[in-house]
């Protein structure tokens, strides 16, 4: 299970890894983890993307070992209303704690118009 977990988050600490492992563990067996996975993989949202009208801020981590940064990307360029932001990282989600952390909140604050504490 450490294996998968560093596939989405090379970045993140040995104890983090574990509590993801752990994790996922709980919430599905090794089956229905996997189909989960499969479905994943075969949706397919492209032509909604051009009727989304609210404003997307679409994030990414540069190096993501999970899905290419390009997908990213595409996904901003197909959106009327998108900002694309690409992000200094190799985790498929941006940790709290790592140094893209903080910006990556500050800019979804910026985003949503809400001003600093």
């Amino acid at each position: 299970m450490k294996a998968f977990s560093c596939i989405y988050f090379p970045q993140a600490s040995d104890e983090w890894l574990r509590w993801f492992a752990e994790l996922q563990q709980r919430n599905a067996s090794p089956e229905t983890a996997t189909r989960i996975r499969a479905v994943c993989d075969n949706i397919d949202v492209v032509e909604l993307l051009a009727s989304v009208r609210a404003p997307v801020l679409v994030t990414h981590s540069k190096n993501d070992h999970v899905v290419p940064v390009e997908q990213g990307r595409l996904v901003a360029s197909l959106l009327p209303n998108a900002r694309f932001l690409p992000l200094d990282s190799s985790n498929h989600m941006i940790l709290h704690d790592e140094p893209e952390g903080p910006r990556l909140a500050a800019l979804i604050d910026e985003f949503l118009g809400i001003g600093p504490t």
